[in-house]
């Protein structure tokens, strides 16, 4: 598998871009990874600090 990297100056640009001949098992979890890596979950510390957390790096509640 190839891997092609660009750097560029636009934030609202950035993405990723999957090519295949098929669409396996694979690419379905790569791109599950890449569409859940941005998602966070907000809360507030008993300080009342605003706090940003990864969903993947929360392990119970």
């Amino acid at each position: 598998m190839n891997i092609t990297e660009r750097e560029i100056d636009d934030p609202e640009k950035e993405g990723v871009i999957l090519e295949y001949v098929n669409f396996t098992k694979e690419f379905a979890e790569i791109k599950e990874y890449v569409r859940s890596k941005g998602e966070s979950i907000r809360g507030y510390t008993e300080k009342k600090e605003c706090v940003s957390i990864r969903t993947e790096d929360i392990l119970y509640f």
